[in-house]
């Protein structure tokens, strides 16, 4: 999958701007940047194209993010995935990572492992932590290579010891399932709740389900639930679509607030369907909120529909700090 729609991690920015070597157009990088955290993206696009356009990598690669995500214009992988392998054949490791992604998810055309795990392997090369954990989800998959779990394990292991927090949460899932390793709660809790301190909208789910569950923590659903929130807030589908079937599921006055569950649940569905990373997450909240929608008054659902269109992502934020793996 690729990473998560919204602004870049404070962390994954800085290794961006690392891996690229213009210094000329520093910046001018810093005010594209400046407006995207301001989600003025129609300013950034001024800023970045004519410079994507003479050649310049760092703006092809945040020109990529762009049309990635579909901000300030329509959504579009295969021009994302061209400009970040511009970026790439430049040689920052940011874009080599990310057109590693593009052919390992098939958004160029059909799937192409070989020059996914080419390009992933010259990023681990210049040392970009985030592409230690994606060439390991190739091998724990078996997708174009032999699958290894043990492989697949080490090579999380380095990027989540290298700080990139996608790597934390998919070491913490490896020691949830025992695989390439052996089970281990404790760590399992300990590595995902580093990963969520970051504001990693995943991790931030996943620490909620143990919570949620009690999986190598004490239970306690009211940190799960914020958890679960602050997920969705920050535009992550899955989350989203968790949201709402919980409200449905459990006690709609989860987050203290006297709120209709079903009008709530809509809500969080109709974002799900809205910001889905997958037709499979689409199909089912689609489903859900075409089932909910002759049950709401339509008073109800008009001010529903106001809170949709208003809607806007939240940046990350810490909530827990574990101890340490």
């Amino acid at each position: 999958m690729l990473p998560k729609t919204g602004l870049l991690s404070a962390t994954l920015l800085a290794l961006c701007l690392a891996s690229f070597s213009s210094p000329s157009a520093a910046a001018t990088a810093e005010d594209a940047i400046a407006a995207l955290n301001a989600q003025k993206y129609a300013e950034a696009l001024d800023i970045l194209r004519p410079l994507a356009d003479g050649g310049d990598p760092q703006a092809q690669y945040f020109l990529g993010t762009l049309y990635r995500d579909g901000r300030g214009v329509a959504q579009d992988h295969k021009a994302s995935c061209t400009l970040f392998e511009k970026a790439a054949e430049q040689g920052p490791p940011a874009a080599m990572h990310m057109t590693g992604l593009c052919y390992g998810l098939g958004l160029t055309g059909a799937i192409d492992n070989a020059k996914a795990i080419a390009w992933l392997t010259r990023s681990i090369e210049r040392n970009f932590a985030p592409s230690m954990c994606a060439l390991g989800n190739l091998y724990a998959n078996g997708s174009g290579v032999e699958k290894n779990p043990t492989k697949a394990f080490e090579l999380c292991q380095q990027g989540a010891m290298g700080g990139d927090a996608s790597a934390q949460d998919k070491l913490g899932l490896f020691y949830y399932a025992g695989f390439g390793t052996e089970k281990n709660a404790a760590q399992a809790a300990n590595w995902v709740g580093l990963a969520a301190t970051t504001g990693d909208a995943a991790a931030m789910l996943t620490l909620g389900e143990f919570f949620w569950s009690g999986f190598g923590l004490e239970q306690d659903r009211t940190k799960a639930f914020l958890l679960f929130k602050n997920a969705g807030e920050q535009g992550y589908s899955p989350a989203m679509l968790h949201l709402g079937k919980l409200i449905l599921r459990e006690n709609p006055n989860l987050d203290g607030q006297a709120t209709n569950a079903e009008a709530n649940a809509y809500v969080w569905l109709s974002l799900a369907d809205r910001f889905a990373a997958t037709t499979g997450e689409r199909s089912e909240a689609k489903i859900l909120t075409d089932q909910l929608r002759p049950l709401l008054a339509q008073e109800t659902l008009d001010e529903a529909q106001a809170v949709i269109e208003a809607w806007r992502p939240k940046p990350p934020i810490q909530l827990i700090k574990p101890a340490t793996p």
